[in-house]
C-alpha cells in the first residue's frame, strides 16, 4: 500500500478538463420563470381568492347538469322495470328447463378412445375382442406371402377369423368356403409380405397386411379416426420392432407406461389389432413389466376361449 497525503482545507480540487464541458442549464431555467403574480401585478393572495370563486362557479354548474341527469333518470327506470316484468316470466320457465335437462340429461356415448363404443354392465364379458360389424360380404379369394416368423399372430386371426367368416387358411388342405373372405397363407415370402388378389397386389408390408386382415376381421377401421392413429402408431412400432431397430425391452417400457392408463392399446376395455399383433411378439417365458404381463394374461385369456 501506498500513502496519500491530506489535501489542506484552503487547496481547491480542479479535475482536469479530459474532453469538453457541458454547461449546467438547471439554473438558467429556474431563472428565466416568471412570476405570473409579480407580472400582472396581482397579490398571491387575491390571486388565490379568484381561483376559488372559478372552482365555487364549476362546482354549481356540475351540481346543476346532475341534478338535471337524475331528475330524468326515474322515468327511464320505471320503463326498464315494466320490461323486466315481462322478461322474468320467460326468464324462470328458461331456468326450469336447464333444470330439467340437469336433472335428466340426454345420454350421447363417445366415440372417444377413452369410453368404447359398446354397452357394458354386470353381464358383460370385460375382455373380448372388438368387433366393427361392417365389413360386407366379400367373397373375394386372397394370396398372402409371408414368413415363417408370422405364424404366431397368424394363428390368432385365425381363430378369429373362424367366427367372423374370414378364413385364413394357414394349410393347404383347409376349407375355402368361408363367407366374407378367404386368405390363403404362402410362407414363400422373397422381399417383404404381400397380400394379392386375382395375382394383384393389395398390400405390400407388414403395416398394409395387417391393416387389410384388420378390416376384413372388423378389428380395423380407417373411418374411426381416432382410434386408427393410435392403432397405426403401436403397429409401426411393432415394424421396428420385427426390423431390429427397438429392442424388446425398448417396446416392453413403452407399453406399461401406456398400460398404466388403459386395459388395452386402441380402446378401454376391447382387444383390437394393434394387442394381437405387439402381444404375438412377446415371449412367455420372460418376466416382463407388470403392465404388460396382465395385459398379456388378458389377451391370452381371451384368446383362449376361442
Amino acid at each position: 500500500m501506498y500513502k496519500l497525503d491530506p489535501y489542506s482545507s484552503s487547496f481547491t480540487v480542479k479535475p482536469a478538463t479530459i474532453i469538453y464541458e457541458l454547461p449546467s442549464y438547471h439554473t438558467e431555467e429556474v431563472s428565466n420563470q416568471e412570476d405570473p403574480s409579480t407580472n400582472s401585478g396581482i397579490s398571491p393572495v387575491e390571486d388565490l381568492k379568484r381561483k376559488q370563486l372559478q372552482l365555487l362557479d364549476k362546482l354549481v354548474a356540475f351540481q346543476k347538469s346532475l341534478t338535471d341527469f337524475l331528475g330524468k333518470k326515474p322515468a327511464v327506470n320505471e320503463h326498464h322495470a315494466k320490461l323486466d316484468k315481462g322478461n322474468n316470466k320467460e326468464d324462470k320457465s328458461k331456468n326450469k328447463n336447464k333444470q330439467a335437462d340437469v336433472e335428466n340429461p340426454e345420454f350421447s356415448p363417445s366415440t372417444t378412445f377413452l369410453n368404447q363404443r359398446r354397452q357394458v354392465n354386470i353381464t358383460t364379458d370385460q375382455v373380448s375382442i372388438f368387433d366393427y360389424k361392417q365389413a360386407k360380404n366379400q367373397q373375394n379369394a386372397f394370396d398372402l406371402y409371408c414368413y415363417e416368423s408370422d405364424k404366431i399372430w397368424l394363428g390368432i386371426l385365425a381363430k378369429i377369423g373362424k367366427q367372423r367368416g374370414v378364413g385364413i387358411l394357414l394349410n393347404k388342405d383347409e376349407s375355402d368356403s368361408y363367407k366374407k373372405a378367404n386368405v390363403k397363407v404362402h410362407f414363400e415370402a422373397k422381399e417383404d409380405i404381400s397380400i394379392l388378389l386375382s395375382g394383384e397386389p393389395v398390400a405390400q408390408g407388414h403395416i398394409a397386411v395387417w391393416k387389410l386382415l384388420g378390416t376384413l376381421l372388423d378389428l380395423y377401421s380407417s373411418h374411426d379416426s381416432i382410434v386408427s392413429l393410435i392403432a397405426d402408431d403401436w403397429l409401426i412400432k411393432a415394424k421396428l420392432f420385427i426390423s431390429k431397430k427397438i429392442l424388446l425391452d425398448t417396446l416392453s417400457r413403452e407399453l406399461c407406461g401406456f398400460l398404466g392408463r388403459s386395459d388395452f392399446l386402441a380402446a378401454q376395455n376391447s382387444i383390437m389389432l394393434p394387442d394381437i399383433i405387439l402381444s404375438s411378439l412377446f415371449p412367455r417365458n420372460i418376466r416382463l413389466n407388470n403392465n404388460v404381463e396382465l395385459w398379456l394374461n388378458r389377451i391370452d385369456s381371451c384368446i383362449s376361449r376361442l
